[in-house]
């Protein structure tokens, strides 16, 4: 019988491997299913204003309308209607993506019971699931707002449940109507499952080569995540982490994707701190729910010695820097300055030459433009082997980044420079009840314009009719601290009937201190009668 050597543990060694390999596929099978929560509408603990990625379904009786937004503290999401028909059914519906499922939710909402004669309702949570089963159904009227002694409704969900509903079911056989919105939800938490896992690559940079490498370096990369999103990048030495790249900020945990689905960026770090010789470097990609991708293992020379290719001149930045280096930018592929709308992502993409020689693997700076420039809002970009970097910008105003190139670390001023302009157009939705009236009635518009921040005082927008192909400007009305605006106008001098096309438009650029390009709203056909 061969002998069994002890392990440290006071354990057979042999035995000792054979728990280590259970411990780890059980690590390994507990990272594949990470968890995470998200919180939509004032009433959830995170206390935001969002829907996140409820839906509506159903049907509901004219003017029947669903209300996707939560705009205040006392507001709810759902059906905003006078009534559903009967043996009908119409709420609000999340449906999770491949990867995710569901296993707890908690709801803040209510739903009255309808008029006298006005039908009769149940209140329902559907859960659907390999197990499908109906866990809540109640009479209405039913309130678990979390008011009072209603507190809120919190259920347990079977394994891999893939669509939660939250509906009203009109049971009669005449249509069920109502004195207030049928359904109302003010907040849900939802604690989710995520079983798939980020992934990414090395795209460039001083550190994706074999090296001999020396100072500060850098490592550019793509990393994605089409479930939860991508939490965090770290730079791995020798099985450490040493830098990273911390996405919390971007993180919203609204929707499924709590955080961006894709990233493209890179992490600087000073190797000095490393022995000279070879060492494995390596990216851990970390998304929202926890699970973890090692991507880009490879191995580096460190050098650590000084460098001076430039004769006394200092470190050079890159490859192949000389006198006469060039900077030229693209903003979502045009070199002038275009009107990005609201929400669309900004792409700057650059490239760095002298003459027609690429800069490879330089480091360049950007900072908000201004004089004397700003801090840098992003410590580098790195170019590729071609010369060539991209800079994707976060959501937001008008801006101007400066991006600039120092070709040695002794230069007392960059080699070259460029201005990227960024001019945003805000988002503007108009509506206008009714479509239809007479002279001496009035109609109501109301609208969002999306796009913070907003100064204090609010933003004023033109009220324009269209006459021919322009338009006038008749009255001005003003979009409070969050983007709402409210107006009214009353009809008193049409003398035969007509349609007026209505709309709103924000005037000049950076105007009343909203730093935004003009823009204006859709337009909506309102028809007078005499």
């Amino acid at each position: 019988m061969p002998r069994l050597f002890k392990a440290q543990n006071g354990l057979p060694s042999s035995v000792a491997g054979i728990l280590a390999i259970i411990t780890a596929l059980a690590l390994a099978a507990s990272a594949h299913a990470g968890t995470y929560v998200i919180n939509d509408c004032p009433a959830a603990e995170a206390g935001d204003y969002n829907v996140g990625p409820w839906a509506q379904f159903g049907t509901l009786t004219a003017p029947g309308s669903f209300k996707q937004t939560c705009v205040t503290a006392s507001d709810s999401f759902g059906i905003a209607s006078n009534g559903i028909p009967s043996n009908a059914t119409a709420g609000e519906e999340l449906q999770s993506p491949s990867s995710i499922t569901m296993q707890h939710i908690k709801l803040w909402w209510e739903a009255p019971a309808p008029v006298a004669g006005g039908g009769w309702s149940y209140a329902l949570v559907d859960v659907y699931s390999p197990g499908w089963s109906r866990v809540f159904q109640s009479s209405t009227p039913m309130s678990a707002d979390g008011a009072g002694k209603t507190a809120p409704t919190e259920l347990a969900l079977p394994t891999n449940t893939t669509k939660v509903n939250v509906e009203i079911y009109c049971t009669n056989s005449q249509n069920c109507t109502y004195n207030e919105n049928p359904l109302q939800i003010s907040g849900s938490q939802i604690t989710l499952q995520d079983s798939g896992m980020p992934k990414g690559s090395v795209t460039g940079g001083g550190l994706a080569g074999a090296g001999p490498v020396s100072g500060t370096q850098s490592l550019a990369f793509q990393a994605e995540d089409s479930g939860s999103g991508v939490r965090l990048v770290e730079l791995l030495a020798d099985g450490q982490p040493v830098a990273k790249n911390d996405y919390l900020a971007e993180c919203s945990y609204e929707s499924f994707a709590a955080c961006p689905t894709s990233v493209s960026s890179l992490i600087s770090w000073n190797t000095s701190g490393l022995s000279a010789g070879s060492h494995e470097v390596a990216l851990r990609i970390v998304n929202a729910a926890g699970n973890t991708t090692i991507a880009g293992s490879h191995t580096i020379m460190i050098g650590n010695g000084s460098s001076s290719a430039s004769g006394g001149a200092g470190v050079p930045n890159g490859q192949s820097p000389c006198a006469g280096e060039a900077l030229s930018l693209l903003v979502n592929g045009k070199a002038k300055s275009p009107v990005i709308p609201y929400g669309e992502t900004v792409t700057i993409k650059g490239v760095l030459h002298c003459g027609s020689v690429p800069v490879r693997d330089a480091r360049v700076l950007i900072a908000t433009a201004g004089s004397p420039p700003k801090a840098a809002i992003n410590s580098a970009v790195q170019t590729g082997q071609d010369g060539a970097f991209t800079y994707k910008l976060s959501k937001g105003p008008d801006r101007k980044l400066q991006f600039s190139y120092t070709a040695y670390s002794n230069d007392p001023r960059p080699s070259a420079i460029a201005i990227a302009t960024i001019s945003v157009r805000p988002r503007i939705v108009l509506k206008i009840t009714p479509h239809h009236t007479s002279n001496w009635h009035t109609i109501h518009w109301t609208g969002t314009i999306t796009g913070g921040p907003y100064p204090r005082q609010g933003v004023t927008l033109d009220v324009e009719v269209q006459e021919g192909k322009h338009w006038k400007i008749f009255d001005q009305t003003i979009a409070n601290a969050r983007g709402q605006f409210h107006y009214s106008y009353r009809f008193h001098a049409t003398e035969q009937a007509a349609t007026y096309t209505l709309r709103v438009a924000l005037p000049g650029t950076g105007a009343q201190g909203y730093p935004y390009a003009p823009g204006f709203s859709n337009p909506v056909n309102v028809h007078v009668a005499p």
